[in-house]
């Protein structure tokens, strides 16, 4: 059994246990429970931000084995052309929609 010793004074808890001291006892079940919890948030988090991560035309073409020249070419249709986005003067990819867009467009 683990005990774990949460006080007042403790800076990050101070405001979620709002002046109370506690103690909290953690059998071995219970850890590994809340370390499984934890690791299954972290890779859903983690994916979640690969599939909304902005991409540069030089990681997506070396991401997908192509020339950065591929990339470009294939933003100048603008009607049917590969997803992207502007930001300012840049050009920037969602890694998710491109994927989708290659699927659709073989």
């Amino acid at each position: 059994m683990i005990i774990c010793t949460i006080y007042k004074n403790a800076t990050n808890w101070a405001k979620f246990v709002k002046g109370i001291d506690m103690e909290l006892r953690l059998e071995e079940k219970d850890i590994k429970a809340l370390t499984d919890t934890i690791a299954e948030k972290v890779f859903k988090r983690l994916l979640h931000l690969r599939e909304t991560a902005l991409l540069t035309p030089e990681e997506l073409a070396r991401h997908l084995n192509v020339p950065k020249s591929w990339a470009y070419e294939r933003t100048r249709n603008k009607k049917d052309g590969l997803p992207h986005i502007k930001v300012g003067k840049y050009i920037r990819f969602n890694l998710h929609d491109v994927l989708s867009w290659l699927k659709d467009h073989g």
